[in-house]
C-alpha cells in the first residue's frame, strides 16, 4: 500500500497483519504544496507487482524499487519531469515530456527519448511496442524502443476529447468526464 505519507506497507493478505513498512524521503512539508501545484509528483499510481516492487509514491520526487519480502529498498532514482510510471518485463517506464526506460532490476538508464513537446494528461496505453499518450492536444504514439514520437493525431475539441485510452476491439478510444470518442 503507498500511503502518501512517506511510507509504503505490506500487509498479509491471509492474516491481516503488517509484514513491513518501507519509509522513503519526501519534500519537505512547507514546499509540499509548491510541489504538487507545479505538477512536480506522480500521478497516483498502484504499486506494480514482480520483482522487485516498483512504487512511485505521489509524495516522493523518486521511483523506488522494493524487495517484497522484506521492504528493504533495492535502488531509487530521480523520476525527472515524470508523471506516469509503468512496468513492461525488466523495464520500468517513466512517462513525461520524454521517456525514459530503465532497468527494473538495477534502475539503470536503459534509454531516453527527446522531448515529446507536451506532457500526458492520462495513463498511457501500453500497446505493442509503443504506448499510446494523451495530451492537452492530442493522441500522441511513442516508440517504446527509442522514446520518438511515431505519430500524432490532434484533437478537433480537446475539451471534449481528452481522456483515458483504452481499446475496444482493435479501436482506440478515450473516455472523458462526458462521452467516448472512437478513433479509427
Amino acid at each position: 500500500v503507498a500511503t502518501g505519507l512517506g511510507a509504503l506497507a505490506a500487509i498479509d493478505p491471509s492474516s491481516a497483519d503488517l509484514a513491513w513498512i518501507a519509509r522513503y524521503p519526501t519534500p519537505p512539508r512547507a514546499s509540499q504544496a509548491t510541489w504538487v501545484e507545479k505538477g512536480r509528483r506522480f500521478r497516483p499510481t498502484p504499486i506494480l507487482s514482480g520483482t522487485p516492487l516498483i512504487a512511485a509514491p505521489v509524495d516522493s520526487p523518486e521511483v523506488l524499487a522494493i524487495d517484497p519480502s522484506t521492504g528493504q529498498t533495492r535502488w531509487r532514482g530521480p523520476r525527472g519531469d515524470a508523471r506516469f510510471c509503468l512496468t513492461r518485463g525488466e523495464e520500468v517506464l517513466l512517462l513525461g515530456r520524454s521517456l525514459r526506460v530503465l532497468d527494473r532490476a538495477t534502475g539503470r538508464l536503459l534509454r531516453e527519448g527527446p522531448d515529446l513537446g507536451q506532457a500526458p494528461l492520462a495513463h498511457p496505453l501500453l500497446l505493442g511496442e509503443e504506448l499510446v499518450v494523451i495530451t492537452s492536444q492530442g493522441i500522441l504514439r511513442v516508440s517504446l524502443k527509442d522514446g520518438s514520437l511515431l505519430g500524432q493525431w490532434r484533437f478537433s475539441d480537446p475539451s471534449r476529447e481528452v481522456g483515458i485510452p483504452t481499446l475496444i476491439g482493435d479501436r482506440l478510444v478515450t473516455l472523458g468526464y462526458d462521452q467516448a470518442n472512437l478513433y479509427v
